[in-house]
């Protein structure tokens, strides 16, 4: 059974109930949700027998509709966030359109690549890497990332006990033998619309499965757009997009002519699906969520690198208002660097200078209360309006609080956290870290490392490094960047690190995105410089929502043309 566990949902404090068996939908309701089931089970095996270049004719239709739709995708999500156009906010809502139509651009790719060589084909040869496992660097994946991403690459790293020649000859599993038609049913999240056709495309053209695609309550008002998108889908029989409640989700899951599941949204929910009653008896894979660490590693930082990664992390932080599932949530310091106040200093001043966003996300007003509740310090940032929430950070949290919620459970919203570490040197420190980030944290997705590239000269520090990107139990580790860019590679997995269950039930395990079909991936690490070329993606930058837009144009057409649009934008003349 494959699973994936990532949360997008928030406190605990602040999640609706699940539904229980009592809760009954009206005969109208089951109808309907039972025609579309119905039609779905009747189209399923002829889904699975469609070849590669048909569904590749398919995709080129969804990846035209993405595109067409795109600004009214863009228009509606920041409607519904009470934002205003022309901000950052429009920006970061044209890089999910970006991720969306790279994703679906790759896929297309990898179909046209299984019909003529059997498989999707790897940028580079897989090789031993550590601990003796099969690593394939998949990003950059061709000359115009390398081109638009400099010093940025991505490797996958397989399970243990995965071969060099295994790791070929099961890419695209569901291509190689006659496979069962199966209808998955897809519960979505609610908090940004980039993962609505990730989750769909992902399911259709990597698993091999039809969809019933159900929309959350918070963000139903996009399905009118993505059922342009997909039409072509939703004509052939093959996708069906619902909307509706928790007690919507219930009746899918455990409905019999479903085979599995995928949930993007709670680990309670992912807890009450599991265990019912009745308890879902059929595979379940899941996107759960995080406490996500970022860990600072302590170097010879001069007065503009410590702003550039101020200014990194507050942009991180900033990105839909803190309403996602990889947002910092842990910032982890070196008690005795010297410039760890420095730098969290900073990183104040830049969100008490950037505006607030609307409350929009359901309970996270609860949130905001429940942590000024138990909190004394607390830094809240910005100057909130009514509806909204301040930026907020509490410092110098214990990291001997076994309890402190902020470790136990991730607080969705624009909230993070801060605490430090003793250790007697930098060494000591990463490992000690990782320690830290992998037993006192929840969450199995993404983690950050930040290191100075002059700190990796000393030996000891290198070697202490090269264990945590080793160690660390999370589907994605990036280094210097925002692990988002591991969601935009595509070729990528992403999900919850694979070992996950048996360490936490809770946080589950398997992967989506993978355009490159791989199939037994244990995490990604993803590795930038740490002095970027340029960055028109960071707050404070006017050019950011053209920048994205052309970014999302650009990657359904790589060109020199799209190219040199990107690059002007980027730099813009004045």
């Amino acid at each position: 059974m494959t699973s994936t566990t990532v949360d997008r949902v928030g406190a605990e404090q602040a999640r609706p109930v699940p539904p229980t068996p009592e809760d009954e939908l009206t005969p109208e309701q089951r109808a309907v949700l039972d025609a579309a089931l119905e039609e779905l089970r009747a189209y399923a095996g002829a889904w699975a027998r469609l070849g590669p270049a048909q569904r590749g004719v398919l995709l080129d239709e969804v990846l035209a509709g993405l595109m067409r739709v795109g600004p009214r995708i863009v228009e509606v999500s920041l409607e519904g966030r009470g934002l205003t156009p022309g901000g950052h906010a429009e920006g970061e809502e044209w890089l999910g359109m970006a991720m969306n139509i790279r994703y679906a651009r790759l896929l297309r790719r990898s179909l046209a690549e299984i019909e003529r060589y059997g498989h999707p084909r790897l940028p580079h040869p897989p090789y031993r890497g550590p601990g003796d496992q099969a690593v394939v660097r998949v990003y950059p994946d061709d000359i115009y990332e390398e081109l638009t991403r400099p010093g940025l690459h991505a490797e996958v790293w397989m399970r243990p006990g995965v071969s060099l020649e295994e790791t070929i000859t099961t890419q695209a599993w569901a291509y190689r033998a006659p496979q069962p038609g199966q209808v998955v049913a897809v519960l979505g999240a609610g908090n940004a619309a980039l993962v609505v056709p990730t989750d769909i495309l992902y399911q259709l053209f990597v698993e091999g499965r039809v969809v019933a695609f159900k929309f959350s309550p918070i963000n139903s008002y996009l399905e009118p757009l993505f059922a342009e998108a997909f039409a072509p889908l939703i004509a052939g029989g093959y996708l069906r997009l619902l909307t509706g409640g928790a007690r919507v989700g219930f009746y899918l899951a455990h409905h019999p002519a479903v085979d599995c599941v995928h949930l993007t949204g709670s680990r309670e929910t992912y807890e009450r699906l599991l265990a019912g009653p009745p308890p879902l008896d059929r595979p379940f894979t899941a996107e759960l969520g995080n406490v996500t660490p970022a860990i600072i590693v302590p170097g010879p930082w001069k007065p503009a690198e410590l702003e550039m990664q101020a200014l990194a992390m507050a942009t991180w932080t900033v990105f839909n208002g803190g309403y996602l599932c990889l947002s910092p949530r842990m910032i982890i310091q070196h008690r005795q660097w010297a410039l760890r106040h420095e730098f969290l200093g900073r990183f104040e001043q830049i969100l008490a200078a950037t505006p607030t966003r609307r409350a929009w996300y359901p309970g996270s007003e609860a949130t905001y209360a429940a942590i000024l509740a138990r909190h004394a310090d607390v830094r809240r940032l910005g100057l909130p309006g009514k509806g909204e929430l301040p930026w907020t950070l509490v410092p110098n949290l214990d990291p001997e609080d076994a309890d402190e919620p902020l470790f136990t459970h991730e607080q969705f919203g624009p909230f993070l956290g801060e605490t430090a570490l003793d250790a007697p040197d930098v060494a000591s420190f990463i490992d000690r870290a990782v320690v830290f980030a992998n037993e006192r944290l929840w969450g199995r997705l993404a983690a950050t490392i930040v290191v100075h590239p002059e700190t990796l000269r000393d030996p000891r520090v290198r070697a202490a490094y090269e264990r945590a990107l080793f160690d660390l139990r999370y589907g994605t580790i990036s280094v210097n960047t925002h692990p988002g860019y591991n969601y935009y590679a595509g070729m990528t997995s992403w999900g919850a690190f694979s070992g996950a269950l048996a360490n936490d039930h809770s946080a589950g395990e398997g992967t989506v995105c993978n355009a490159a079909m791989l199939r037994s991936p244990e995490k990604s690490v993803l590795i930038a410089r740490f002095h970027p070329p340029v960055a028109p993606l960071m707050l404070g930058s006017h050019a950011m929502p053209q920048v994205a837009r052309r970014m999302a144009e650009a990657q359904a057409h790589p060109s020199a043309r799209t190219l040199a649009q990107l690059t002007l934008a980027s730099f813009p003349l004045r």
